[in-house]
């Protein structure tokens, strides 16, 4: 039975129920004795039809009942097959792992036995080389010592030196001109702790250095003669500085401030004019930091003949070349005074750098005429 014939059977009851109920109530009412007796008989063959189509309900739900119970059944036979072949599976996975397990632990025990023997072999083998070069260990040992008495001979010279006698300066002038990079630098170094013992001869071996193709050896050289502030070091830092280029910057910085450190020596003031030419040509150079430390050295030089060169440098885009500028100006004692006044008032009115205008003011103050 489809779901459009039970719907029938449901409304056919509903209508049958409703009709019989209609009927029971008329013969409640109803006073003749035919007419009632003839709703009685309705009322039988309603009740009659009624319990028909229930009948043909129940039969139905039983077979619906039956059809589901069958569903349920068949699904369960699948589910366990299912659950049979999940099973089925998983122990063929488990079987398979176990399978691959074995054969890795076989594998690497091979490999062990494998590795030992060849460790054995190994020893034997490295046992054989032994025995075979035991009797090259002492030509090995006596070059060993060979090599090592030559890069320490000159070390232990100088220790033997320092020991046997009260001046170790030969050997450390040696020592300027050695291949060895460490032992000049520790020669010069030597010199720089012993400048105040050491004769005109010392400082000409420096000044050699100055041509010294290694940097470090060359700057060393620089400021070594700086401190020792000989005036036999102006003509070749000089000659040394005339020769370098804007790419020198660190060694042109360096070899200026030893020559500030000569000028200082007040036993050879006559040798400023000649440092100061030689810093005139930097104040032009491109690098800020050259043209400023110039202009400072000429101020320590106290060099009258770069005034206008100084005033110029007032207008550097650079502030530390300005401000080196007003420093140095600042220390030319005989220099025109009005017109330096006039240049750094000028200069005030438009500078930015609060330092530059400190030191501006400065230098005004300390004029005679201000």
């Amino acid at each position: 039975m489809d779901n459009l014939e039970r719907r029938g059977l449901e409304t056919s009851l509903k209508l049958l129920q409703q009709k019989m109920n209609l009927l029971q109530e008329k013969t409640i009412i109803e006073t003749d004795a035919t007419i009632i007796f003839k709703y009685e008989r309705e009322i039988e063959q309603i009740k009659e039809k009624i319990a028909q189509v229930k009948r043909e309900l129940e039969s139905d739900n039983i077979q619906e009942e039956i059809i589901i119970e069958e569903i349920i059944k068949e699904d369960e036979k699948e589910i366990e097959i299912d659950e049979e072949k999940e099973i089925k599976k998983i122990e063929a996975e488990a079987i398979i792992k176990e399978e691959e397990k074995i054969k890795i632990e076989e594998r690497e025990k091979k490999e062990i036995v494998k590795d030992e023997k060849l460790e054995i072999m190994d020893i034997t083998f490295l046992l054989r080389k032994l025995s075979k070069i035991k009797n090259y260990f002492y030509i090995i040992i006596f070059l060993l010592w060979i090599g090592l008495w030559y890069f320490w001979s000159e070390q232990i010279s100088l220790v033997w030196s320092h020991l046997w006698t009260k001046d170790a300066t030969p050997i450390y002038t040696r020592q300027l001109f050695s291949s060895k990079k460490n032992l000049q630098i520790s020669a010069i170094n030597y010199f720089r702790k012993n400048q105040e013992n050491q004769n005109s001869h010392c400082v000409y071996l420096l000044c050699a250095l100055l041509g010294d193709n290694d940097k470090d050896i060359k700057i060393l050289a620089i400021e070594v003669l700086g401190i020792m502030q000989d005036k036999r070091a102006i003509k070749p830092l000089t000659d040394l500085l005339d020769n370098m280029t804007d790419s020198d910057k660190h060694i042109i910085e360096i070899t200026i401030t030893a020559l500030i450190k000569i000028a200082e020596n007040e036993e050879i003031g006559e040798a400023n004019e000649y440092i100061g030419n030689i810093l005139i040509r930097y104040l032009s150079s491109e690098t800020p930091p050259i043209r400023s430390l110039s202009a400072k050295a000429l101020g320590e030089l106290e060099y009258i003949e770069a005034l206008d060169d100084l005033l110029k440098l007032l207008d550097d885009k650079a502030s530390e070349v300005r401000l080196a500028s007003v420093e140095a100006l600042g220390k030319l004692n005989q220099n025109p005074q009005n017109k330096v006044s006039r240049e750094l008032s000028r200069v005030l009115l438009n500078e930015k750098e609060i330092e530059v205008r400190d030191a501006i003011k400065l230098v005004l103050q300390s004029l005679p005429n201000i």
